[in-house]
């Protein structure tokens, strides 16, 4: 049989075998969770580049190596199962289905008064940080793309905006990308189930705001990734089921909104198919798949196994256990195309087991995975067991959060992340102040006592 068929084979089977999998634990794609939101996203944008290599579908003609491109598949479909079946022993060991799953119920929505006053001051924080971070550049290159500059500028203010920032960007884009998107989807989620004259303005410039900010460096995941999570909130609100044609529409306005972004932006106004589609399909589906080849090339041939040097501890752990941090994205760009990024940083980001893969060798990504699957399926448990503003907004919060180990690295799991610190601080807050009920919605309808 042809290699190339019979990885066409494996590729639905193994879609196949991780939904039975994720039906078992008790999870639905109708039903906005944890797990379906990493298993749409996994399976529809790091899983799906397989498919087409094996077509011959894409731009990228380096993948040469068919062994490498067959071991990165099998590695993905194993790490994959891996999770799920993790996920599948969560539900049993805390018997999820004996749990009743407030947050898919008809249960009140509860609804605490004095959480509002920490709310808002949380967002008016946020606002100071966000105007921090624009005091520290040239200019906001959204403003700079209305005011007609031209591609390669776009190019530069983007790079200093993001990759190239000169300061802890990590910081201000935790509260930018972590943070704010979670504030409003709490506030959303009020919005709601309350459309008063009052609460509806607020939410208006509330959902201005965020938008601005999220496409201010001109990066679209972001502001796509945020919509689905407003969808997720509205249909967790009503207690509704996502039906198929709703996650069409909104892949195919997705689609529409990315190519009118690359029309302005990178000034492709002809050869749609060519120009745009075929470009903006590799790099979002083959993207990662191409890092992951040369992270194969590279460790431990070579570079040695890092041991755990790229992961994001802390700067004193960190110090303790390592001389220095170890850029992988950014090292691995840099051996994908050496001395190209020169005025601006580069970085080669991959499926999360990419860097299990190269700081523990290839045979750690399975049991790793397992691990990860116990730790995602817990955390949705606990979300799911309360019906209220704050642990819809976790958990539409976390499900995109999560989601990211499809076309990133592994250290956004860890504890020490800053954007998972702030949204969890930001939680805490919420949740200390929130002592006494006010009010409660019953199929609908506000009642305030």
């Amino acid at each position: 049989m042809d290699y190339k068929y019979f990885g066409i084979i494996l590729y639905f089977a193994g879609i196949i075998t991780t939904y039975y999998i994720m039906k078992l634990a008790g999870y639905s794609l109708k039903r906005p969770s944890i797990p379906s939101v990493l298993f749409i996203f996994y399976f529809g944008w790091s899983y799906i580049g397989y498919l087409m290599l094996f077509l011959g579908i894409s731009k990228y003609h380096d993948l040469t190596n068919e062994v490498i491109v067959y071991k990165m598949f099998l590695g993905n479909y194993g790490a994959i199962s891996a999770i799920f079946i993790g996920i599948l022993c969560s539900s049993v060991l805390l018997k999820r289905r004996s749990v009743c799953s407030a947050v898919y119920s008809d249960f009140p929505i509860q609804i605490y008064k004095k959480q509002f006053i920490i709310y808002f001051f949380l967002m008016f924080v946020s606002i100071l940080v966000v105007i921090k971070f624009w005091s520290q550049l040239k200019t906001i290159p959204l403003l700079a793309l209305i005011q007609g500059s031209s591609y390669s500028e776009l190019q530069i203010l983007r790079s200093e905006a993001t990759s190239s920032f000169q300061g802890k960007a990590f910081l201000y884009y935790s509260v930018m990308e972590g943070g704010l998107p979670f504030l409003s989807y709490f506030y959303y989620a009020y919005y709601l189930i309350n459309k008063t004259i009052r609460v509806r303005l607020i939410w208006y410039c509330i959902l201005g705001f965020t938008l601005f900010v999220l496409l201010q460096a001109l990066v679209k995941g972001s502001f796509v990734i945020y919509l689905f999570g407003l969808l997720i909130t509205n249909y967790l609100v009503l207690n509704k089921k996502i039906s198929w044609k709703v996650l069409v529409g909104y892949a195919f306005v997705a689609l529409v909104f990315v190519m009118i972004f690359y029309s302005f932006i990178l000034g492709r106004q002809e050869g749609v198919l060519e120009n745009i589609l075929v470009p903006l399909g590799s790099r979002a589906f083959i993207g990662q798949i191409r890092s992951l080849y040369y992270y194969y090339e590279m460790f431990p041939t070579a570079h040695d196994y890092l041991l755990g040097q790229s992961l994001g501890f802390p700067g004193f752990i960190h110090g303790l256990l390592f001389d220095e941090r170890y850029r992988i994205t950014v090292e691995v760009m840099n051996y994908i195309h050496p001395g190209r990024y020169i005025d601006r940083v580069g970085k080669a980001n991959t499926v999360y087991w990419g860097e299990i893969m190269a700081n523990f060798s290839y045979w750690l990504v399975i049991p790793l995975s397992f691990l990860i699957g116990l730790y995602i399926g817990t955390v949705q448990i606990a979300l799911e067991s309360r019906r209220s503003l704050l642990s819809i907004a976790l958990l539409v919060y976390l499900s995109l959060y999560f989601k990211s180990i499809a076309a990133t690295g592994v250290s956004i799991l860890l504890p020490f992340n800053s954007q998972l610190l702030v949204v969890v601080g930001f939680s805490f807050l919420i949740f200390l102040f929130g002592r006494k009920k006010i009010s409660h919605l019953n199929r609908g309808f506000v009642n305030v006592k």
